[in-house]
Parts: C-alpha cells; structure tokens; sequence
C-alpha cells in the first residue's frame, strides 16, 4: 500500500461521491481499494436492533453510542491486522469515513478508555485525511432530496439539529488533527480536482 486516504464528513457532505470517484480516478496510477473501517460492527447492530433500512428505526438511536465506539475501535484494529497482506497488495486504500466518525457519531469512550486508545492506535494514520465541510442546512436539504433513512425516521426540526451537532463535533475533531478542508458544497467535479491535486502532490513527494 502507497498510499492511505480517509474521506471524512457528515451525512449529506458528499464523502461517499468523492471516496468513489477517488477510487475511480486514482486507477490511471495504480491498483486501487475502496473500503469502511469497522463494517462488521455495523452490519451487527443493524441486525440486532431490527434496523432493516426500510422502517423507522435507527440502530444508532437503539445501541449506545459508547458501547459502539468500542466495537469499532477494536475492530478496526483487528481489521488492519487481518488484512494486511490484501490492504498492502494495492496501490491506494481509500477509507469512506475514519476514526473521526466514530468520536462525533458515537460519543466518548466511557470505560478502559486508556486501553481502547492503545488497540486504537493500531490502526495506522492515513496519508491523506480529506474533511468535506458543509453547512447543515445544505446537509439536510441534500438528505431530503434523496429519500434519506435519516430524512424519513426525523422530522425537519429534529434532522437539522442533530445535523447542527454533527458539524460541531467535526470541527473539533477536523481542527484537532490537521485535515485537508474542502468545501463540499461545491460541485462533485470541484471537490474531486481540489482532492486529486492534493494526492498528486503527496505522490510526488513519496
């Protein structure tokens, strides 16, 4: 693996376009991988709480949200280890979300925080952290506008504030480690050429 990128941002920023289209461009340089770090927790809870994607239930208003901060910081690391050798046999692994998810989404770790902070570190740190910055009202309109679970299980109101706490927690965790901000209410196509430019420089460098 050359070269590690976590895309980061609210539901509704566009980080899911840009992983893609990132794991889309970067193959005229070489081998290229699009994953989520902790997908089996995820998968898990979804199934445990009944949260089908169709009904008005979000696995994330039923399991606690430090309990599944610890789940995914232990396997993330697991995910790592594990997989090394299928991670390091391509070119570029790009993450759609990272650590930063996990601390605004789900809270602190409440208990063994010091011990969940060393398996924690066994995760590496990407090369490249891409944050995309959207206002909260652009969030939600855009959740709206495709049919969201999110858009479906809140109303408007309750929606728009806990977009409005999302987009604090991300920029204390974005300012704190040292992301590369785009402005993701801009176009697809903007935010991918600011994106791309950014990793053509780190390829040159390394």
């Amino acid at each position: 693996m050359d070269l590690l990128i976590a895309v980061e941002g609210l539901d509704g920023s566009g980080k899911t376009t840009l992983a893609q289209a990132l794991a889309d461009d970067l193959k005229q340089f070489g081998n290229t991988f699009l994953t989520r770090p902790a997908r089996e927790s995820i998968r898990l809870f979804r199934e445990i709480s009944g949260d089908n994607g169709k009904g008005d239930v979000l696995y994330q208003d039923v399991v606690p949200g430090p309990f599944r901060h610890m789940a995914y910081i232990i396997e993330g690391a697991v995910q790592f280890r594990y997989l090394r050798d299928e991670y390091a046999a391509y070119d570029f692994l790009i993450f759609d979300r990272w650590r930063q998810t996990w601390k605004v989404y789900c809270g602190p770790v409440t208990d063994h925080a010091p011990w969940l902070e060393r398996i924690g570190d066994q995760m590496p740190r990407p090369d490249l952290l891409f944050y995309l910055r959207v206002p909260p009202d652009l969030a939600a309109e855009r959740l709206v506008l495709r049919g969201d679970r999110w858009a479906r299980v809140y109303d408007q109101a309750e929606l728009l504030a806990k977009l409005r706490r999302l987009y604090e927690g991300y920029e204390q965790e974005m300012d704190a480690d040292g992301a590369v901000v785009l402005d993701g209410s801009e176009s697809p196509e903007k935010v991918l050429k600011l994106a791309m430019e950014h990793i053509t420089d780190a390829i040159v460098i390394r």
